[in-house]
Protein backbone atom coordinates (compact mmCIF):
# COMPACT_ATOMS: atom_id res chain seq x y z
CA UNK A 1 0.00 0.00 0.00
CA UNK A 2 1.40 3.42 -0.81
CA UNK A 3 0.91 6.24 1.32
CA UNK A 4 1.20 9.82 0.90
CA UNK A 5 3.77 10.53 3.62
CA UNK A 6 5.51 13.80 2.87
CA UNK A 7 3.94 14.96 -0.47
CA UNK A 8 3.79 18.64 -1.07
CA UNK A 9 0.40 19.33 -2.46
CA UNK A 10 -1.08 21.78 -4.79
CA UNK A 11 -3.79 22.97 -4.75
CA UNK A 12 -6.11 24.54 -7.59
CA UNK A 13 -6.88 28.03 -6.56
CA UNK A 14 -9.81 28.66 -8.81
CA UNK A 15 -12.99 29.66 -6.10
CA UNK A 16 -15.11 26.75 -4.79
CA UNK A 17 -12.64 23.77 -5.85
CA UNK A 18 -11.18 21.35 -3.94
CA UNK A 19 -8.37 19.60 -6.76
CA UNK A 20 -5.47 18.30 -5.20
CA UNK A 21 -2.15 17.04 -7.45
CA UNK A 22 1.15 15.89 -6.81
CA UNK A 23 2.73 18.42 -9.38
CA UNK A 24 2.28 21.98 -10.29
CA UNK A 25 2.05 20.64 -14.05
CA UNK A 26 -1.07 18.05 -12.91
CA UNK A 27 -2.59 21.00 -11.51
CA UNK A 28 -1.83 23.67 -14.75
CA UNK A 29 -3.55 21.29 -16.51
CA UNK A 30 -6.42 20.39 -14.35
CA UNK A 31 -7.36 24.13 -14.51
CA UNK A 32 -7.04 23.70 -18.62
CA UNK A 33 -9.38 21.57 -18.63
CA UNK A 34 -11.79 22.39 -15.82
CA UNK A 35 -11.73 25.78 -15.57
CA UNK A 36 -10.31 27.22 -19.02
CA UNK A 37 -7.76 29.19 -17.21
CA UNK A 38 -4.12 29.34 -19.16
CA UNK A 39 -5.93 27.49 -22.59
CA UNK A 40 -3.83 28.67 -25.61
CA UNK A 41 -7.21 28.36 -27.72
CA UNK A 42 -6.85 27.36 -31.20
CA UNK A 43 -9.71 29.51 -33.65
CA UNK A 44 -11.14 28.31 -37.30
CA UNK A 45 -9.88 30.35 -39.80
CA UNK A 46 -13.75 30.13 -41.34
CA UNK A 47 -15.91 30.56 -38.40
CA UNK A 48 -16.22 31.27 -34.55
CA UNK A 49 -15.85 28.17 -33.43
CA UNK A 50 -12.22 27.76 -31.09
CA UNK A 51 -11.25 24.37 -29.50
CA UNK A 52 -8.61 23.34 -26.59
CA UNK A 53 -7.24 20.66 -28.60
CA UNK A 54 -5.55 20.93 -32.47
CA UNK A 55 -7.07 17.47 -32.95
CA UNK A 56 -10.61 18.73 -31.70
CA UNK A 57 -10.09 22.26 -34.17
CA UNK A 58 -9.09 19.76 -37.22
CA UNK A 59 -12.35 17.22 -36.66
CA UNK A 60 -14.80 20.65 -36.68
CA UNK A 61 -12.85 21.16 -39.85
CA UNK A 62 -13.58 17.95 -41.38
CA UNK A 63 -16.63 18.02 -40.57
CA UNK A 64 -17.85 21.55 -41.29
CA UNK A 65 -15.44 22.59 -43.75
CA UNK A 66 -15.06 20.56 -46.03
Amino acid sequence: MVHDIDVLWWFCAYEGCEHKAKTNNSITLHKANKHNIGVKWKQCADCDYKAKHTGDLNKHIKKHHS
